[in-house]
């Protein structure tokens, strides 16, 4: 009580200062504590609150709290997230704490009434889709990108109110394979430019939705599939291919036991304005079509799982001079000049991806950095080539990585280099490498060690959890 006391002493001057480091929702709880803190927040929310307000995230609330913070904040946000409570598989929405006879506590009525004005990315998490079939509360003109994680209900009433969106991701939703009830697969009009969608834990989108989606959408940009259960046909390729030219990143999941599968991917070889390819091979041998690939020496980011990794395939690889990102996800088979070879050409390499790995040593990369001056990014996932408990290995992987802070400083005009590992990775690295060692490492501005976020090697095509992710 005494707290409370001292919090409705200070001056409004304070109180707003205080605000600033708020949440909406933590503002929208304080408002409803007395009638002056209520006639502050409201004056906050008209005045100050513009201005510094960019995000929203509103996490484990129910429909009638989300619609009080939507009242107050709705009309200034630009970007929203909504995470509800309940998760997927419940099947659950905002509102089941309500009453469901009051419409004004839906997603969809909540979102069109209050966040039409300046509504730009829109994140839904675990969200039932509701609310979305008057329209009476017009179109989110503003809103160019949607992303929905788990969610379910009715994605056409939601896509009928945007428009305008450029970019819809979505991942394990499950609820894109009817074609002849889909808004994006009927409507020729939709400006869509990026389709992402990820499915782990269940099979969709069947090939003739995909089909038909290809054939509408000429104009996409960029287009990602992943299904872990149900991989893309490759027949699929020159269908999509013949139907979309415009296509500029191509990260697909295939199903590579085709005996045309070599033929269906060389289809890729006719777009004109492919910058980013990443595919899964499934061990079917891809030197031809590297070699092709490297004569339009287009591409800016090449990535590949299960490839063997020869001469022949490094050969070509070196011809791809305008690489700045490469990943390679559970590479069949190494051999030991791999990285020599490849790093007298792609000088130009900004991000490097080893996933799953497990043949290559952190000291055979010494070489490969040694020459890559524009360097940022080199992340390790799952990569099992440090020894602990032989040949002393963790003082070895000492040596290395205070072999790699010495390239990295000594190089002229180099970047910054940022190593992530994977959690148990990290933990081995703490708890084992030399304190002094490591504290002079990771304090500089040279190179930085990080911990690998699991989401980056989710949209890996080939990527294989070696444990089972909650669903």
């Amino acid at each position: 009580m005494k707290t409370l006391t001292a919090f409705n002493d200070l001056n409004d001057d304070c109180l707003l200062e205080i605000f600033k480091y708020l949440s909406a929702e933590d503002l929208c709880a304080l408002k409803r504590t007395n009638q002056r803190l209520h006639q502050l927040t409201n004056y906050y929310f008209h005045t100050v609150y513009e201005v510094k307000e960019r995000e929203v995230v509103i996490e484990g609330t129910d429909g009638c709290k989300l619609r009080d913070i939507l009242e107050n904040v709705g009309r200034f946000v630009r970007n929203l997230v909504i995470d509800s409570p309940r998760r997927y598989s419940d099947m659950n929405d905002l509102n089941e704490q309500c009453d469901r006879v009051d419409d004004s506590t839906y997603i969809g009525e909540l979102i069109g009434r209050l966040c039409s004005d300046k509504l730009k990315i829109l994140r839904l998490h675990s969200v039932y889709l509701s609310g979305f079939r008057s329209t009476q509360y017009g179109v989110l003109k503003n809103l160019n990108k949607i992303e929905m994680v788990r969610c379910c209900g009715n994605v056409d009433e939601l896509l009928s109110h945007c428009q305008n969106v450029t970019t819809l991701v979505q991942r394990n939703c499950g609820f894109l394979n009817r074609s002849d009830q889909h808004y994006l697969l009927v409507n020729e009009n939709a400006p869509l430019e990026s389709l992402f969608i990820q499915n782990d834990y269940q099979s969709d989108l069947e090939p003739e939705v995909l089909i038909n989606f290809f054939q509408n959408k000429r104009n996409i940009k960029r287009f990602k599939y992943l299904n872990r259960v149900s991989p893309a046909p490759t027949f699929l390729l020159p269908i999509f291919v013949e139907s979309i030219s415009t296509i500029e990143e191509l990260c697909i999941e295939l199903d590579t036991f085709s005996q045309t599968f070599s033929s269906d991917l060389e289809s890729l070889l006719r777009l004109k304005h492919l910058k980013r390819l990443e595919f899964n091979t499934d061990e079917i041998s891809i030197e031809s079509f590297v070699n092709d690939l490297a004569n339009k020496n287009s591409l800016e980011c090449f990535g590949a799982s299960d490839i063997c990794l020869n001469v022949t395939l490094c050969n070509s690889m070196m011809r791809l001079t305008n690489l700045k990102i490469l990943k390679l996800i559970a590479p069949l088979r190494l051999f030991e000049d791999f990285f020599k070879i490849l790093s007298n050409q792609l000088t130009r390499l900004e991000e490097i991806y080893l996933v799953q790995c497990e043949d290559i040593y952190f000291g055979d990369l010494m070489a490969f950095v040694e020459h890559l001056y524009r360097l940022k990014i080199l992340y390790l996932y799952e990569n099992d080539y440090v020894n602990w408990n032989e040949n002393d290995g963790y003082n070895q992987f000492t040596i290395d990585f205070v072999q790699l802070y010495k390239i990295r400083s000594n190089m002229t005009n180099a970047t910054s280099i940022h190593v992530y590992f994977d959690s148990t990775m990290m933990r081995l690295i703490e708890e084992n490498i030399w304190p002094h060692e490591y504290e002079w490492c990771s304090k500089n501005q040279v190179v930085r060690l990080g911990l690998a976020d699991e989401e980056i090697v989710n949209i890996l095509p080939g990527f294989n959890p070696k444990r089972n992710d909650e669903t």
